[in-house]
């Protein structure tokens, strides 16, 4: 194959996004990248490799991993999802997707593989493999730094398996239950599967349930368990940066990596795209951020409240199917002066359905709420309203879609 441009991929991977949403719950299994990777000749086997999982934090925690590995002077890959504005997020090098030209020919040739597989992978089996594909064969990366999508123990991320693999365990809520388990026990358990003999393991000191699980995993393998006493904190990206940057502190001895203050420092400014995300549009404030369930939700408000105090706030809110929201419409509803409900008509690694904005609507009492159901139209109608800041939030879908008709910062 050749492509000649992203959308042109894009386009290419639709039918593959279908195979993740038939086969979840019957074979959608570590097994089936397994097969993939090694047609690949296991690109993930040549890597110094950080993996994170977690409910929330993880794509923040990764960024910041990442940016403060490639501030040690060394070449460093990251990949995340879901990508927000561009596939090409999917692959990163030194704080940098892809240049979509070079993105391109990589891809190109890597569906030969795609085309050739005895397995027919998912979008996210196909787009993971790609970047350790990317990472150990085009751009030769000291370390690839690795966000699970889905859980851990069955993620495809999780082919890596040596030994000097790092792996950080971010805040742990309740999140794809019909998935992972309806108790943070047999959630944290999914996540703790992405620890395997002599790792070592960064954790936050978190509930009972929650560390239980993840230290039966490390101990059972033989893994090194450092848990973290959180510090106290307002911004929810500053608890992020201090699991990443202790991490980063153990890797610096492990391998006699030099990091300076200054350079640790400047990683806190890090750009994370939709995460506290702050843009200027047609003179008005707007916050990106996909806080999508509850545990998010809380964080990112209370940090909102802590960034921009005693402000009045409108909110354009919309939500996946899947999630449980009434817990976080609560918040919601104390937080907002008005709230607009919308969907969205992009997805990614297997297709999404949004809640009806007339459902959501109907659940918000005390404060004035609209259903429009065209994103753009229910963007123009938030930043009509007469308030100090303007949010988007809820799911990233919403956001990757809203921002894909927008020319931001006008």
């Amino acid at each position: 194959m050749n492509f000649a441009s992203v959308g042109e991929i894009e386009a290419w991977l639709e039918p593959y996004a279908s195979i993740a949403f038939e086969a979840t719950g019957k074979d959608i299994t570590l097994d089936r990248t397994r097969v993939f990777a090694e047609h690949v000749q296991n690109p993930q086997d040549k890597l110094k490799v950080v993996h994170i999982a977690g409910t929330s934090g993880k794509t923040s925690t990764s960024y910041y991993i990442a940016a403060l590995l490639s501030a040690t002077g060394k070449k460093t890959g990251l990949t995340v999802s879901p990508h927000i504005d561009s596939l090409t997020e999917r692959v990163q090098i030194n704080g940098a997707p892809l240049n979509a030209s070079v993105f391109c020919d990589y891809f190109s040739e890597f569906s030969d593989y795609v085309l050739s597989a005895p397995v027919r992978p998912s979008y996210f089996e196909l787009m993971m493999v790609f970047a350790y594909w990317v990472f150990a064969e085009k751009e030769f990366v000291d370390y690839a730094v690795i966000e699970t999508g889905l859980g851990g123990k069955e993620d495809s991320s999780n082919v890596a398996q040596r030994p000097d693999k790092v792996c950080v365990i971010a805040d742990i809520g309740m999140d794809h239950v019909k998935i992972l388990g309806d108790t943070l026990g047999q959630i944290s358990s999914q996540k703790a599967g992405i620890i395997w003999p002599d790792n070592h393991v960064f954790v936050y000191k978190q509930s009972d349930d929650v560390m239980e699980s993840i230290t039966v995993r490390g101990t059972t393998v033989g893994a090194t368990m450092h848990v973290i006493e959180p510090e106290a904190t307002n911004e929810y990206q500053q608890r992020n940066w201090q699991l990443a940057s202790t991490c980063v502190t153990y890797m610096c001895d492990r391998d006699q990596l030099t990091l300076t203050g200054d350079a640790s420092r400047n990683t806190q400014q890090l750009y994370i795209p939709a995460r506290m995300d702050i843009v200027h549009y047609r003179g008005k404030t707007v916050v990106f951020d996909g806080a999508h369930n509850e545990q998010k939700m809380s964080a990112f408000l209370s940090s909102l409240e802590h960034k921009f105090p005693g402000t009045s706030k409108a909110f354009l809110v919309a939500f996946k199917q899947s999630k449980d929201v009434d817990e976080s419409l609560a918040m919601l509803s104390r937080a907002a002066r008005s709230m607009i409900f919308s969907g969205f008509s992009g997805h990614q690694d297997m297709a999404q359905s949004f809640v009806d904005p007339e459902e959501l609507a109907g659940k918000v009492s005390a404060l004035h709420v609209e259903a429009i159901d065209d994103n753009l139209s229910a963007f123009d109608r938030l930043l009509s309203q007469e308030v100090d800041l303007y949010v988007v939030t809820g799911s990233f879908y919403l956001i990757s879609d809203l921002r894909a008709k927008l020319t931001l910062n006008e």
